[in-house]
C-alpha cells in the first residue's frame, strides 16, 4: 500500500512547474539561527531555515561524479528520512544503543536508507527524542537461501499465514507455535525453537511478554515456512514475486521431494514426522479444537492432510525470521507535526522534581492536589512559550494519563515531521497498517503546514478587530470535570497573538478575543480569554467548561466540534495590555505596575494562565504574583500541579486557594472551604496601591459581587480591572 501511494504521489508531483526534485542529494544537517541563551541561563532553541546538503552528479563525458556542498533556504523544514531499523553497528547507532539486547544484530526489513539520520541531526539542534527502545520485530522476515545472512529481508506478510502457511522448526522439522499469534508473541517463540546456526541451541517454550521478547533474548532464527497450492491460491498472485522473481521459496511436489529439498537446505526434517505433523494439524481443524499451541482458526488445514498423502500435490518451503521492521522511536511532535525541544529560554519553565506541596503555615501552595502529596509525576510550570503540548507520564497513583501528570515541551520553529522520523504515535508497538497515521496524516498535517507558513506573512496580525478569521481546531482535551482545552492553529506556524490589530508586538498579555459560529441559524458571538501566552507561535489555546445546559449553545457547538473543523475568531480586544518584556531603557510594559492580584473563579482561571506564562517566560523575577483560584470542588482545579511546581520554582508567585464544597474523600482535600470574601483576599492580595493591579475573571454574579468587595477594599481606579 505504501508504495502505491509514494508511486502515485511522485508522478503528480513530477509534473507540478513549482516543485522541484533533487536526486542524488543527500541532507547533512539542519541550518539554524544561533540559540539564544538569556541572562538567567534559559536557552532558546534556534529556529531552521533550510538545509546543508551535498549533490552528487556525474558530469557527461566523466566516470568521477562530483560533490557539491551548498545551503538551501527554506521557511519551514520537514523531516520525512524514516526511521533507524538499519543498524549498521557503528557505536553512534541509535539501534544498538536503545533497541532490547540482541534487536540490533538482528536483518531488517528496510535497507540503508534507514540509518537515522534524520533523528540524530534533529536531535543536534535540541529536537526532544522518544521511545527510541520501542523497535517493532516483524516475526517473517523472508530469508535468501543464497544469503542466508543478508543485513536487509523481504517482508514476508501476515496475509501469507492467514491464508494458510505454517511455520516449523528447522531443528525438529515440527510446528512449534501459533503461527496466527502476535508478531512479538511469535517471534520470542522462534527465539527459542529456531535459533539460525551459531545462535545457540534451541531452548524450552519462552514466555511471551506484553511488547517485549519474553523469557528468550533476541537472537538470529530463522524457521521453515510451508505453503500448499491451496494456500497460496488464497494469498494471490503477488505470491509469484517472493517465489519466481525473488527466489525466497521453493517448490516441490509431493512430500518425498519436499523433506528432500529441505534436508539439503540444512533442515532437520524426517518423512514420516512430518507427514504425522501434517495429518494430526487436519485433524484438530476438523475437530473444531484448539490445538497445544492455542490455534484455534486452522486456514487450508484440510490440504494439509491432503498433502500428507498424496504425491502429486504441490508444496512450497522458505526460510523466515524475526526482523527488525518498525522503530517507533523518534522526534517528538505534537498533533501539528511541530517538532518538540525541551530546550526553554527561562529557568521557570519546568521544574525536573516532584511536586510536593508545602504545609508549613503561611507556605505559598495550599496543599491541595487532586492526587496524594508526593506523586512522583514530574512537575510542569506553565511558562513556556507558548508551543506547549502535554506528553503523558506514568505515577504511582494514576493508571491512566491525566493532564496534571504532565511534562511540557515547545515546537522548534521551522521544523516539522512525519513518518518513522517521529516517534511517540504509535506507543510501544504499532499496529499493522497503521503507520498510515505517521506517513499520510501527518504527511498532509505537516505539509498544509508549511505552505501556510510560506503564504502567509509573520510580520502582520493574524487576527483583526474587525474581521472574521477562520481558524483550525487542532486538538481538544478534557482536562477537567466538564472543562476541555481547545488548541486551534493560527494562520500560520510563524503567527502570534502577540502581535495586535495595530501590529503592536508584546503590549497584548490580558487582551481576549472574540469567537463566531453559527447555531441554530443564527450567528453567535462569545469572548474568550486565551489560556495560551498571546507570544506563542502557531496556535491559540481556549479553556472551556462545556456542563450540559439542555439547549444549543456556544459551547454546545464547542462540544461538536471535531478537529480540523474551523471556527471564525476576531480580535485583539479588550482594554487591558501588559508588556511583561524587559524593554530597554526606562521604557515600561507594565505601567509600573510591579504587583498582580490575580482573582479566578472556575475556567476564569485562562487569562492569569496567559499573564503567568508571560511572567515567567520573560523571567520577571521583579514582580510579585498572587493567585486567588476558586473552583465549585477541588477536583475542578485545572493544572493545579503545574500551578504548585510553578510556585515552588519561582518564589515571587503565591497561590491561595478556596473550594464552595470539600468533595468526597476521595480527594483528600485539605484546603480551604468557602466562598471568596474580603477576608480571604485580604489575607492574599497585595495591599491597594499604585504599583498593585489586580485582575478578577470569573462567574458573572462572582465577578459582580467581588468587584463591590474589592472597591470596598481598596482597589479603585488603575487597580482593578474586571472582564465582567
Amino acid at each position: 500500500m505504501g508504495w502505491t501511494i509514494i508511486s502515485s504521489l511522485q508522478k503528480v508531483v513530477a509534473g507540478l512547474p513549482n516543485v522541484s526534485i533533487m536526486a542524488g542529494t543527500k541532507v547533512c544537517a539542519l541550518l539554524t539561527e544561533s540559540p539564544t541563551r538569556t541572562k538567567h541561563g534559559g536557552v532558546i532553541a534556534g529556529s531552521v531555515c533550510g538545509v546543508a546538503v551535498e549533490c552528487t552528479r556525474l558530469q557527461e563525458g566523466s566516470q568521477e561524479p562530483t560533490v557539491e556542498k551548498k545551503d538551501l533556504s527554506a521557511d519551514m523544514v520537514i523531516l520525512t528520512s524514516g526511521g533507524y531499523a538499519y543498524d549498521d553497528g557503528s557505536l553512534n547507532s541509535l539501534l544498538r544503543a536503545s533497541a532490547a539486547p540482541g534487536v540490533a544484530d538482528l536483518p531488517t526489513t528496510n535497507g540503508p536508507w534507514a540509518l537515522g539520520e534524520g533523528v540524530r541531526m534533529a536531535q543536534s539542534i535540541g529536537a526532544a527524542i522518544t521511545d527510541l527502545s520501542a523497535v517493532q520485530v516483524h516475526p517473517t522476515g523472508l530469508q535468501s537461501q543464497a544469503e542466508p545472512a543478508a543485513k536487509s529481508v523481504i517482508l514476508g506478510p501476515e496475509a501469507l499465514r492467514a491464508s494458510g502457511a505454517l511455520l516449523l522448526s528447522p531443528h525438529t522439522g515440527l510446528r512449534f507455535a501459533n503461527e496466527l499469534a502476535r508478531r512479538d508473541d511469535l517471534s520470542t517463540a522462534m527465539y527459542a525453537a529456531c535459533p539460525s546456526p551459531g545462535a545457540g541451541a534451541p531452548s524450552a517454550a519462552a514466555t511471551p511478554t506484553e511488547g517485549g521478547h519474553g523469557s528468550t533474548p533476541a537472537r538470529a532464527a530463522r524457521a521453515v515456512m510451508l505453503l500448499t497450492q491451496e494456500a497460496v491460491n488464497t494469498f494471490g498472485p503477488s505470491f509469484g514475486f517472493y517465489w519466481r522473481a525473488k527466489h525466497l521459496f521453493t517448490q516441490c511436489t509431493g512430500l518425498p521431494e519436499l523433506v528432500q529439498s529441505m534436508v539439503a537446505g540444512g533442515i532437520n526434517a524426517e518423512e514420516g514426522a512430518l507427514r504425522s505433523e501434517l495429518q494430526a494439524y487436519a485433524a484438530t481443524a476438523i475437530e473444531g479444537s484448539e490445538d497445544s499451541f492455542g490455534k484455534k482458526l486452522f486456514p487450508a488445514a484440510a490440504s494439509f492432510g491432503a498433502a500428507a498423502g498424496d504425491p502429486d500435490a504441490v508444496l512450497y518451503w522458505g526460510f523466515a525470521g524475526p526482523a527488525v521492521h518498525y522503530t517507533m522511536g523518534g522526534v517528538k511532535i505534537d498533533a501539528a507535526a511541530n517538532v518538540l525541544t525541551d530546550l526553554h529560554p527561562s529557568p521557570f519553565y519546568d521544574v525536573a522534581e516532584p511536586c510536593a506541596a508545602p504545609d508549613t503555615p503561611g507556605a505559598a501552595v495550599t496543599s491541595v492536589t487532586g492526587v496524594a502529596d508526593g506523586s512522583d509525576s514530574p512537575a510542569w510550570t506553565p511558562s513556556a512559550d507558548a508551543y506547549e503540548v502535554s506528553t503523558p507520564h506514568a505515577s504511582k497513583e494514576h493508571a491512566h494519563i491525566e493532564i496534571d501528570s504532565t511534562k511540557l515541551l515547545r515546537p522548534i520553529p521551522g521544523l516539522l515531521a512525519a513518518g518513522e522520523v517521529t516517534g511517540g504515535v504509535h506507543g510501544g508497538n504499532r499496529l499493522a497498517g497503521n503507520s498510515l497515521l505517521e506517513c499520510v496524516v501527518f504527511g498532509r498535517i505537516a505539509g498544509q503546514r508549511a505552505a501556510e507558513a510560506a503564504q502567509h506573512t509573520a510580520s502582520t496580525a493574524c487576527l483583526q478587530q474587525d474581521a472574521w478569521t477562520a481558524l483550525r481546531l487542532r486538538s481538544k482535551a478534557l482536562v477537567g470535570p466538564q472543562q476541555w482545552l481547545f488548541r486551534f492553529d493560527l494562520p500560520s506556524p510563524h503567527c502570534t497573538l502577540a502581535k495586535d490589530a495595530q501590529n503592536a508586538g508584546g503590549g497584548c498579555t490580558g487582551k481576549y478575543i472574540k469567537v463566531r459560529a453559527e447555531v441554530e441559524g443564527e450567528q453567535v458571538v462569545r469572548c474568550y480569554s486565551p489560556a495560551s501566552r498571546l507570544g506563542a507561535q502557531g496556535y491559540v489555546d481556549l479553556l472551556l467548561k462545556l456542563a450540559p445546559e439542555g439547549r444549543k449553545c456556544m459551547t454546545w457547538h464547542f462540544e461538536q466540534m471535531q478537529p480540523g473543523q474551523r471556527l471564525e475568531f476576531s480580535g485583539l480586544h479588550g482594554a487591558l495590555g501588559l508588556d511583561f518584556r524587559r524593554l530597554p531603557g526606562a521604557a515600561d510594559g507594565l505601567g509600573g505596575k510591579r504587583k498582580f492580584g490575580l482573582v479566578a473563579g472556575g475556567t476564569g482561571i485562562s487569562p492569569m494562565l496567559g499573564i503567568l506564562r508571560s511572567v515567567l517566560y520573560h523571567a520577571r523575577d521583579d514582580v510579585q504574583v498572587n493567585l486567588c483560584y476558586g473552583s465549585n470542588t477541588p477536583d475542578s482545579f485545572v493544572f493545579l500541579q503545574q500551578l504548585q511546581a510553578a510556585a515552588q520554582a519561582f518564589p515571587q508567585l503565591q497561590i491561595a486557594l478556596t473550594a464552595d464544597t470539600a468533595g468526597g474523600p476521595e480527594q483528600q482535600y485539605t484546603g480551604r472551604v468557602g466562598f471568596m470574601d474580603a477576608d480571604f483576599l485580604k489575607a492574599h492580595l497585595p495591599a491597594p496601591a499604585e504599583d498593585v493591579l489586580v485582575v478578577l475573571c470569573g462567574p458573572w454574579k462572582m465577578c459582580q459581587v467581588l468587584k463591590g468587595v474589592l472597591g470596598d477594599m481598596g482597589y479603585t481606579g488603575d487597580q482593578l480591572y474586571s472582564y465582567m
